[in-house]
């Protein structure tokens, strides 16, 4: 029975790994995907991201429809980009055109966020049902610029006024990594869906140049729920937990966020727990 209960310990552990490692894949190389957009420099590219204007307004793709998951308008074709209150317009709309191949990429980043799946043109729609109804491990892929610019995906009329990336957990935690980071669950705006697992890293070239920051939130819910239907199960099992190599308790069944008269009130949207 001992033996058992280990082998389904070790597979669960297993699938999370490689959940967990396709994610840290992806944004690394989405890392790499910005400094040469950088460096290529192609003001021409064709604008992928709708941009806040100076009233906080923002337009609205063609396509965007109801999410059940996100619960909100979301839409695929599109990113949005939000610049911080310093910056030049002129030249935060010349790098929302710079960086508008990213979205490609970030859209795989989402649809390719389950361990073993791979976008094509085959499965594209199905994926893109999927993300909409059900939702992917991952949720959302951003890059913030050290020049205060940030860019998402999907589209998601979903920030403040005063929205500054710089001055965001996950920035300041990526800043200093070269690696991806994980951080604490957080509070975001799609709250409703519920928590948020940020991993981030730094955007850097070869030399060493630093760029900004590139991060993606994963579901806690999802990732929690991968915990607790994986490896050992049943009315025996009193509690299952990932722990970091520090013994600290990152998810848990008996988590109070997984309950649902969990009161979210109580709590500061975009707050870290």
């Amino acid at each position: 029975a001992i033996n058992v209960a280990y082998s389904r310990c070790m597979s669960a552990a297993g699938t999370l790994d490689r959940m967990v490692l396709n994610q840290e894949k992806n944004l690394s190389v989405l890392s790499a995907h910005v400094v040469n957009l950088l460096r290529i420099r192609n003001k021409n590219e064709p604008l992928r991201f709708t941009i806040y204007d100076a009233n906080g307004e923002t337009r609205t793709p063609p396509d965007a429809v109801f999410s059940e998951y996100y619960r909100d308008k979301v839409s695929f074709s599109e990113g949005i980009c939000k610049f911080a209150p310093d910056v030049n317009p002129v030249f935060g709309t010349e790098m929302a055109h710079i960086l508008s191949p990213l979205v490609g990429k970030m859209k795989a980043c989402i649809l390719e966020s389950q361990p073993g799946v791979h976008l094509s043109p085959q499965n594209r729609e199905e994926l893109l049902e999927q993300a909409l109804t059900e939702g992917m491990p991952t949720k959302s892929v951003y890059v913030g610029l050290k020049g205060g610019i940030q860019f998402s995906y999907p589209w998601r009329n979903a920030f403040s006024e005063e929205f500054d990336p710089r001055t965001r957990p996950w920035y300041i935690r990526g800043k200093f990594s070269s690696a991806p980071v994980w951080g604490k669950p957080y509070i975001g705006s799609d709250y409703l869906v519920g928590l948020s697992l940020p991993c981030s890293m730094q955007i850097c070239d070869e030399e060493g140049n630093f760029y900004g920051v590139t991060g993606l939130d994963i579901s806690f819910n999802k990732f929690a729920k991968s915990l607790l239907n994986t490896g050992n199960v049943g009315h025996f099992v009193i509690e299952s937990a990932l722990i970091d190599v520090d013994g600290r308790i990152i998810v848990s069944s008996n988590s109070e966020f997984l309950k649902n008269d969990f009161d979210w009130s109580q709590h500061k949207q975009g707050g870290e727990m």
